[in-house]
């Protein structure tokens, strides 16, 4: 959804009826984390992207994933989106705040982000964060902009997010089907921008061993916006420019998102249709 409808449609705020759901989700998940989360026996990550959603600005690669599970994390993703708005909004931003490259690039915005997830998104708990995870700047060359993203979600999720990043790279730089154009399109629309600035999110979906689905959830900011949504993950010329990545890793379970579902989705409906694409890989 372009960001200035996003900003006057789609907060979300606390209400009494959400808290009470929300208290027996964080029962039920405290529960499910009393258990070690371990390797099944033979289990082993999958990584490989099967698909690709866009949320927004929010660009992510899934493995094999049921209906239920890919629903679980683009409403998620979605429902981040809407509650750090509800919080920002609390906390005195226009929607030229909201749109503005720098106060997004700021310790305030990954607060409202963070407070997101941890007060209103109890089914996805975070398991890492790091406000400055890479800092990169070029004055000129060949860069492969992903490699760059690529090294931030293996610091967040480790090494099989970032192995998992390279093959999602490597898929988007090949395909050129008209679903998934159309995802990257979608993406590279609601992005936020101001003058040559942009701030995007980018990042691949894995199933642990474990057997939970997590996400490397990397925001992205850049001092340089490309033409195409293609230039994310191909080699291109650059003159100078500086690039920031923060992110935090999450972790979705299934048993609290059961309990929340249904509230989720009443809030969600109405921005659905205009908030997300998705399309398989060949």
């Amino acid at each position: 959804m372009e960001p200035s409808k996003f900003y006057q449609t789609a907060a979300i705020y606390p209400s009494e009826d959400l808290k009470r759901i929300l208290s027996e989700v964080t029962k039920v998940v405290a529960l499910e984390q009393s258990k070690a989360v371990t390797a099944k026996a033979g289990a082993r990550a999958d990584i490989r992207p099967r698909s690709t959603s866009a949320i927004n600005e929010n660009l992510i690669s899934l493995p094999e994933v049921s209906p239920k599970e890919r629903k679980m994390v683009e409403y998620t993703l979605l429902w981040i989106q809407r509650v750090t708005l509800g919080i920002a909004k609390q906390n005195g931003w226009t929607e030229q705040d909201w749109s503005d490259i720098t106060k997004r690039n700021s310790p305030e915005f990954w607060g409202f982000v963070t407070s997101a997830i941890v007060e209103w998104t109890q089914w996805a708990l975070i398991s890492y964060n790091n406000q400055q995870v890479v800092k990169q700047e070029n004055n000129s060359g060949k860069i492969e902009l992903y490699k760059i993203v690529q090294t931030a979600v293996g610091l967040i999720l480790g090494k099989s997010a970032s192995d998992a990043m390279a093959l999602f790279a490597e898929q988007m730089a090949i395909d050129t089907s008209v679903p998934v154009d159309n995802v990257g399109t979608f993406f590279w629309n609601n992005k936020f921008n101001k003058r040559e600035s942009s701030q995007w999110a980018i990042g691949p979906v894995i199933r642990e061993d474990s057997g939970y689905l997590s996400t490397a959830y990397a925001y992205t900011y850049m001092t340089y916006t490309q033409n195409s949504w293609r230039a994310l993950f191909i080699q291109s010329d650059y003159e100078s420019f500086d690039l920031l990545v923060k992110g935090l890793a999450i972790r979705f379970f299934e048993s609290g998102w059961d309990l929340v579902s249904d509230a989720v989705y009443e809030r969600l409906k109405d921005l659905l249709e205009e908030s997300i694409e998705d399309a398989p890989f060949p």
